[in-house]
C-alpha cells in the first residue's frame, strides 16, 4: 500500500485562487522573515549592518571572492586560494550560495547581498513547509503554522548570527515534499525532483543533507511494509545517481578535506560539548527579547556556544505536537506517530555521547554518567561528520512543525460548525508561537576601511598579505578577541590580495602548525621568544617575500598589547629593506622589498612545542612553561641530522625521572631535582617533523594536593627553560 493513502487528504479549504494563495503566502513569510531578522531599527539599511555577528563577515568575505574569482578574475573559485595562502583548500559547503548570490553581490554588494541571502531563505523556509504541511493535512489555516514554526523555531534564529551552512534550511520542505509524492506514486517526475532537492541541499550544507537523508530514510523503514518497492527501488537507484552527478563538486571538496585534516571530524569529547542539553529543549532563547535576559543564567551552563547551546522546542508547539494525537485527522494516525518517533530519535541523538542535564555530565556521589547512542556517532561513517550533535533539532523541529499542522488541522475540523471560532483558536495559536519564538536579532556593522589598503589594491604585483595579529593568533588581546577576523576579512574585499591566515575551524590547526615550523612567521605568530631560542634571520620581510610571496605587512597595534605591538615592529625593522606604506597609533604597513636569499643564512632547523605544556610564564625575567605528566617537542629538519638537545628543568615537589623518546622509543632519562639543573643528549633525526616526547612515567603533582596556601589544580610534573636544539660539531649549521 503507498504512503499516500495514509499520509495525504484533499484539500477541503475555500477562498482565493491558488495563485493568489501562494503569492500572499510566500510575501507574508518574506515581510515576517524581514522584520525578525533585521528589526525596527534600520530595516531598509541591508548595506549598512550585517545580520548576526563575527562570523557573517567570513560568508560575505567568501561571496565577495566567489564574484571576484568568476567576473574579475575568470577562474573557478573551488579552490579557496585567497586564505591561508600559501593552502589550497577546495570549497566543499555552502557551493550553491555562494555561486547563486554573485548577481546580488555584482548589483547591491557583498554586505547586503548576504542580508539579502538570509532573509530569502527564512522566507522559503516558511513557505515550503506550509506547502508541505498543506498536502499532508490539506488544511491552509493549518499549514500556515506549521511554517511559522519551521520559519521562526529559535535555533534557526541561533544559527542566523553566522552559520550560513546551517540556517540554510529552505530545500528540506522541498525535500520532504517530493519526498512523500515519491512515496505515494513512485513516478520518475517526483524521484527526480527529489533527488535535484537533496543535491541542492548537499551543495548548501552537507550537515543537513546527511540529517534530511536519515529522516527519510527512517520513514521509508518505518513504511517499508507499505510501499511498492517494485516501482521504486529501480526509480530510486537512478535517482540517487542523478543526486551524485550533481554533487561532485562538493563532493570532491569534501572528500579532499577528510583525507588531508583529522579535524574534518569531532572526537568524542568534543561531540560532547556541542550536544544538547535535557533542561535547554525547555529553555527559551537568550535572544528573546522579553524573557531571554532572565534565562541567561540557565543558558549560560549548558555546554558549547550560546549559538549551538540554543535548542529550545517551544512550549505551544510542544503542547500542540502532542495535541496532534488527541485531535488527530482521520487516517492520519500512522503519520503523527512516525513523525513522533522521528521527532524522538533526533532529539535523542542532539543529545550526543551523554546526557548532559543543566551543564551536569555526572550523576550521584559515584560520579554516574548515562551513555546515550549518541556515543557511538564519532565512529560511524557519515555520522562522524555532524560535528555538533545539537544540531540534530533542527529536523525534530521539521517533524514538531508538521505535528503542529495535524494538531491544528484536526482542531478546525473539530471546530469546523462554527468558523468565527475555529478562525480566532487558529489566530490566538499563531500569536503564541510568535510571542514564543520573538527574538532580537543581533546585528554588526562593517568595519570602516583604512585608506591605505587602497594604496595596497593599487599594487600590481598582487603577492599576499600578512596581518598582525594573525587570525586566531595567541597575540590577539583579549578584549579585542575575534576582532582581527572581523577586520582582516573586510579589508581583504579592498586590497584583493591572499591571506596568510584564514577562519575556518577544520583547517585553522594545520595552517598553525605550517605557521609555527617556521622561524619567521612563528615568531609573528606567537609574539618572541619561548622557551626555546629562535635564531634570527637577517631580513625578516625579505624572507617573508622571497621565501613565502608576502607583498605586505600589517600590524594592528589596537588589536595587541603596547608591548607584544613594539616586539614585533622591532622584529620587522631590524633587518631594513622595507617600503613604509602608513604609520600611525592604528598600524603600521610595511612593503616588503626583493632580497638575496643566498645571502640570508635561512634556518635549516626549527622547533614548535606541541601537546602538554602549560601557558607561558616569566620567572625572574626568563621564559618558562610547565609540562604535564607528558609533553611533546616538534622538531622540523630539511635534511637528517645529529642533534643536540639541550634544556634546563626542575620537578615539582620533589626528585622525578625524565624520559625523553624519539620516534617511539626511549632516547634518554634524566633524574630531575626540584631546581634547575641542566641536562644534554645526542639524536639522529630524520628529514622532516619529528614529535620528541618528554615523559614523567612516576607522574605530577597538584599544588592544591601538597601546598596548604595553593589552589592550583593544574598536574604539574616539570617546569622548563632553555629548550635548546643544535646540529652537532660537523653536521648542517642551524
Amino acid at each position: 500500500m503507498a504512503v499516500a493513502r495514509t499520509t495525504e487528504a484533499p484539500d477541503k479549504s475555500s477562498g482565493p485562487g491558488p495563485w493568489l494563495v501562494h503569492a500572499a503566502t510566500a510575501t507574508s513569510f518574506l515581510l515576517l522573515s524581514w522584520v525578525f531578522l533585521t528589526g525596527f531599527t534600520d530595516p531598509f539599511g541591508l548595506g549598512r549592518r550585517y545580520i548576526g555577528g563575527g562570523e557573517p563577515v567570513f560568508w560575505s568575505n567568501h561571496l565577495w571572492w566567489f564574484h571576484h574569482a568568476v567576473v574579475e578574475l575568470g577562474r573557478s573559485p573551488l579552490i579557496l586560494d585567497h586564505i591561508f595562502h600559501p593552502f589550497e583548500i577546495r570549497a566543499y559547503e555552502a557551493i550553491l550560495p555562494l555561486f547563486t548570490c554573485i548577481p546580488l553581490v555584482h548589483l547591491f554588494g557583498p554586505v547586503a547581498a548576504y542580508n539579502l541571502y538570509v532573509i530569502l531563505s527564512f522566507a522559503l523556509s516558511g513557505y515550503g513547509m506550509f506547502l508541505l504541511a498543506r498536502r499532508l493535512t490539506g488544511d491552509q489555516a493549518a499549514a500556515l503554522l506549521a511554517g511559522l514554526v519551521f520559519c521562526l523555531f529559535p535555533k534557526h534564529f541561533g544559527h542566523a548570527l553566522g552559520h550560513l551552512h546551517i540556517f540554510s534550511l529552505h530545500f528540506i520542505p522541498f525535500i520532504l515534499l517530493f519526498f512523500y509524492r515519491m512515496c505515494d506514486e513512485a513516478r520518475w517526475r517526483e524521484v527526480l525532483l527529489f533527488s535535484l532537492f537533496m543535491a541542492l541541499n548537499a551543495l548548501t550544507s552537507w550537515t543537513l543533507a546527511i540529517m534530511a537523508g536519515l529522516f527519510c530514510g527512517l520513514h521509508l523503514l518505518l513504511n517499508a511494509r507499505r510501499l511498492d518497492w517494485g516501482r521504486l527501488a529501480p526509480r530510486l537507484t537512478v535517482g540517487a545517481a542523478f543526486c551524485l552527478i550533481l554533487i561532485l563538486p562538493g563532493l570532491r571538496g569534501i572528500l579532499s578535506l577528510r583525507r588531508n585534516y583529522s579535524t574534518a571530524t569531532f572526537g568524542v569529547e568534543e561531540s560532547i560539548t556541542y550536544s544538547a542539553d535535557l533542561i535547554a529543549f525547555f529553555t527559551p532563547s537568550f535572544l528573546h527579547p522579553f524573557w531571554g535576559r532572565f534565562f541567561r543564567p540557565f543558558t549560560e551552563t549548558f555546554s558549547g556556544n550560546l549559538t549551538e547551546a540554543t535548542v529550545y522546542l517551544g512550549l505551544p508547539v510542544f503542547i500542540l505536537a502532542g495535541a496532534a494525537w488527541a485531535w488527530r485527522l482521520p487516517d492520519r494516525e500512522r503519520l503523527v506517530r512516525m513523525l513522533w518517533i522521528t521527532a524522538g530519535a533526533f532529539l535523542l541523538l542532539s543529545l550526543g555521547p551523554i546526557l548532559q542535564v543543566a551543564g551536569q555530565r555526572t550523576f550521584t556521589d559515584a560520579g554516574i554518567t548515562i551513555a546515550l547512542p549518541g556515543a557511538l556517532a564519532p565512529f560511524l561513517p557519515v555520522f562522524d561528520m555532524i560535528r555538533t550533535p545539537n544540531r540534530y533539532v533542527i529536523m525534530a523541529m521539521t517533524a514538531f512543525a508538521l505535528l503542529v499542522g495535524f494538531a491544528v488541522a484536526g482542531l478546525r475540523l473539530r471546530l469546523a460548525q462554527r468558523p468565527g471560532l475555529a478562525a480566532g483558536a487558529t489566530a490566538g495559536l499563531a500569536g503564541l508561537i510568535v510571542l514564543d519564538f520573538a527574538v532580537k536579532m543581533h546585528t554588526t556593522e562593517p568595519h570602516p576601511v583604512p585608506a591605505f589598503y587602497h594604496d595596497i589594491a593599487r599594487d600590481p604585483d598582487r603577492l599576499a598579505h600578512l596581518e598582525l595579529p594573525v587570525i586566531r593568533s595567541p597575540l590577539e588581546r583579549e578584549d579585542r578577541r575575534g576582532w582581527a577576523m572581523v577586520w582582516q576579512y573586510e579589508f581583504q574585499k579592498t586590497h584583493g590580495n591572499p591571506l596568510v591566515g584564514g577562519y575556518f575551524n577544520r583547517v585553522n590547526p594545520y595552517h598553525r602548525d605550517w605557521m609555527m615550523a617556521d622561524p619567521v612567521l612563528a615568531f609573528l605568530y606567537s609574539g618572541g621568544e619561548d622557551i626555546f631560542q629562535i635564531r634570527p634571520v637577517a631580513s625578516p620581510l625579505g624572507y617573508l617575500r622571497e621565501r613565502h610571496g608576502i607583498g605586505h605587512v600589517v600590524l594592528h597595534h589596537t588589536l595587541l598589547d603596547p608591548a607584544r605591538s613594539r616586539e614585533l615592529e622591532r622584529y620587522l625593522l631590524s633587518g631594513g629593506e622595507a617600503g613604509l606604506i602608513h604609520r600611525g597609533e592604528d598600524a603600521l604597513v610595511l612593503a616588503t622589498r626583493p632580497y638575496p636569499m643566498d645571502h640570508d643564512a635561512i634556518p635549516s632547523l626549527h622547533l614548535r612545542l606541541g601537546a602538554g605544556w602549560y601557558e607561558l610564564e616569566l620567572w625572574d625575567g626568563i621564559p618558562t612553561r610547565w609540562m604535564e605528566n607528558e609533553a611533546e617537542v616538534v622538531v622540523y629538519l630539511e635534511e637528517p641530522m645529529r642533534v643536540i638537545l639541550e634544556l634546563s628543568a626542575e620537578s615539582f615537589g620533589g626528585p622525578n625521572l625524565l624520559v625523553i623518546e624519539a620516534g617511539g622509543h626511549e632516547a634518554a632519562s634524566f633524574e630531575l631535582e626540584p631546581h634547575f639543573t641542566t641536562h644534554r643528549m645526542e639524536l639522529e633525526l630524520p628529514e622532516g617533523e619529528s614529535v620528541l616526547s618528554l615523559r614523567l612515567p612516576q607522574g605530577g603533582r597538584r599544588p592544591a594536593d601538597v601546598l596548604d596556601d595553593s589552589a592550583d589544580t593544574r598536574i604539574l610534573g616539570a617546569a622548563v627553560r632553555h629548550l635548546q636544539i643544535g646540529p652537532v660539531a660537523g653536521d648542517q649549521g642551524q
